[in-house]
């Protein structure tokens, strides 16, 4: 946030400079992640890849607070949205059979929403503890999740095991 950020040392003008940055990755980049995408082997090599840039991203953000730590976190967590969020409702439609497919992205809708209104509560809490915290617990909770996915993949119960894009 920008009063955590300005207690660091950095200028409030940083903080707009890194959302511009993630608008403008967003918006430049996207040809160039289709063909990344399109050369992957299967939607599940996409979310694991773009879950690995994002606890690239918070242990970054754990271990240090230089501007250009900001920037290369921001790099680090647009490339991996770019990845992951596109890559999950797709998962699901494929996963599911096409009798539960709406209710299937129903959950998968359900649970982004559930993670934005929980998010900001448990992270004030951590914060508590310091900032170094709470990007541990988020490296911690990303990691956890990629772990979780490649299990079930494992196991035949992740979407899209053998699916190609």
């Amino acid at each position: 946030t920008p009063n955590f950020m300005a207690a660091q040392g950095l200028a409030l003008p940083l903080y707009s400079l890194l959302w511009t940055l993630n608008g403008a990755l967003i918006l430049l980049g996207q040809p160039f992640v289709l063909r990344l995408v399109r050369r992957l082997p299967a939607v599940k090599t996409q979310i694991v890849a773009g879950n690995a840039l994002f606890v690239a991203e918070f242990v970054l953000l754990a271990l240090g607070r230089a501007c250009a730590v900001y920037v290369a976190a921001m790099v680090l967590s647009t490339l991996g949205e770019m990845l992951v969020w596109p890559a999950v409702p797709a998962a699901a439609d494929r996963w599911s059979p096409a009798e539960r497919r709406g209710a299937v992205q129903g959950v998968v809708t359900m649970a982004g929403f559930v993670g934005r209104m929980v998010g900001p509560l448990v992270g004030g809490l951590l914060f508590a503890a310091g900032p170094g915290m709470v990007f541990t617990v988020m490296a911690g909770a990303a990691g956890a999740a990629g772990i979780v996915y490649l299990a079930l993949d494992r196991v035949g119960v992740a979407p899209v095991a053998t699916t190609t894009n």
